[in-house]
């Protein structure tokens, strides 16, 4: 991927301050940016969810740094920001937890809503999206119905159908912006990668939160999941935005010394999933990134699949900065597009009909179970509304498409940067960075 020279240090000095953040790096001397720079990297820390976690981390009152008044203001605002969008996310978290504890619903809190409090000295410093969630897949129904009656609403389709992801569902709640997924497994029970969920359960720790039960998982199980959660974005043909903060919570927990963990559990763990592959490509980016190794065991019995060409590291840290401006990618290579670079010809053939004439069970997943022998007729009819609907609407598509590629690829002026962000990328040098993405996908097999 060719960047421009800008963006490049820009994300050079955004690791630089992640390193110093963590305690990693080198002396504080190097972080000594100008003005213009500093701001960069507040452009690129703000998308990636960091802004918070560098006004904590780093010592911003340093003269010597020279980190500019607007920029510590900008992160104070977002440090005040992520505190109380946290701490509205945890009220609603209790009211979950209080509604499955009467319901005898198990739950297991998942990603950040349990490491904003175990990895970071302040609950701020993690920025959040939603709430995961994992409960057993026999509690599925009940769940969905303790959802309801707190007033949350399953996210629906275009045509207004409730989405049945086959990992979790997702829900919204009717007065707030606040959305809860909840899982029923962390990997896909077809994939290649399988995790003995049951023994997760088994492993998995109760916590106490103001009065409600709750589980989490243990130390090592979750370093797993994370990995291979991490791994299954960075090769697929999506952009996930808060890759950056995930490989931060890796590393973190990596670091952690107040929980030890079991690191032969957690190797024999990735050897019976057959995910040695996956698991590795965030130990190394947090080790080539962060200056985060991993432990010597890890090291040890996994040379090999740690041992990734530097071009493919290298690819990997670029596309951990695309990631970071999503929409200004899409703009210029649309997701269908990137699948379609990473898919081979046959395989979009066959993508393509089982799109079109969807089996019984990805139909009951988009448009809900066949309650009665007619409701198949009832999913048809808006499965090819949908198909119409694009057919016929052809031309809103194209307009959406140009009016949003129109948006990023303004310039202000003859040398400045695209609007969400501080590079140019251009179709081609895109093109060939997924193309790099598939080869490496490939090579190491699919993550879920």
């Amino acid at each position: 991927m060719k960047f421009a020279i800008e963006t490049f240090k820009a994300g050079e000095d955004l690791f630089k301050c992640l390193q110093a953040t963590l305690g990693t790096g080198g002396a504080l001397d190097e972080l000594s940016f100008s003005a213009e720079r500093w701001e960069r990297v507040a452009d690129l820390a703000a998308k990636a969810g960091l802004s918070p976690l560098l006004f904590k981390g780093l010592p911003v009152a340093d003269a010597s740094l020279g980190i500019p008044r607007d920029v510590i203001s900008r992160w104070f605002r977002e440090y005040v920001q992520s505190a109380a969008w946290n701490n509205n996310l945890y009220q609603h978290l209790e009211q979950v937890l209080a509604s499955f504890n009467r319901e005898g619903i198990p739950v297991i809190l998942l990603k950040g809503i349990h490491l904003m409090d175990t990895l970071y000295a302040e609950r701020a410093m993690r920025t959040m999206g939603d709430i995961d969630i994992l409960v057993q897949p026999e509690d599925k129904k009940r769940a969905m119905q303790a959802m309801v009656e707190l007033n949350y609403a399953m996210h629906c389709s275009v045509e207004g159908v409730p989405i049945n992801h086959p990992l979790h569902l997702a829900f919204a709640h009717s007065t707030s912006n606040v959305s809860v997924e909840v899982h029923f497994d962390v990997v896909d029970p077809d994939g290649p990668i399988q995790l003995d969920m049951p023994e997760y359960w088994e492993r998995s720790q109760p916590i106490e939160i103001n009065g409600k039960s709750a589980r989490v998982l243990a130390p090592d199980d979750m370093i797993v999941y994370l990995c291979l959660h991490l791994a299954s974005h960075l090769l697929s043909c999506g952009l996930f935005s808060p890759a950056l903060r995930s490989l931060v919570d890796i590393a973190l927990l990596i670091r952690r010394q107040s929980d030890p963990i079991n690191w032969e559990r957690l190797l024999q763990v990735v050897r019976h999933a057959h995910g040695e592959k996956a698991f590795s490509i965030p130990l190394v980016l947090a080790e080539t990134l962060l200056h985060v190794p991993p432990p010597p065991v890890l090291a040890e019995h996994l040379r090999d699949a740690l041992a990734i060409p530097s071009a493919d590291v290298e690819m990997l840290k670029q596309h951990l900065l695309i990631s970071c401006l999503p929409d200004a990618v899409d703009a210029r290579l649309p997701s269908f597009v990137r699948s379609s670079i990473m898919t081979s010809k046959r395989r979009r053939v066959s993508d393509f009909f089982r799109r079109v004439i969807p089996s019984r069970a990805e139909m009951d997943r988009r448009y809900g179970p066949r309650l009665h022998w007619h409701s198949a007729f009832t999913q048809y009819f808006h499965h090819f509304h949908y198909l119409g609907r694009l057919l016929t609407n052809p031309l809103s598509l194209v307009m959406d498409r140009l009016r949003l590629a129109a948006r990023f690829h303004y310039r202000k002026d003859k040398r400045s940067h695209t609007k969400d962000g501080a590079f140019r990328m251009d179709n081609r040098t895109l093109e060939d960075h997924f193309k790099q993405l598939a080869s490496l996908r490939d090579r190491v097999g699919p993550c879920k």
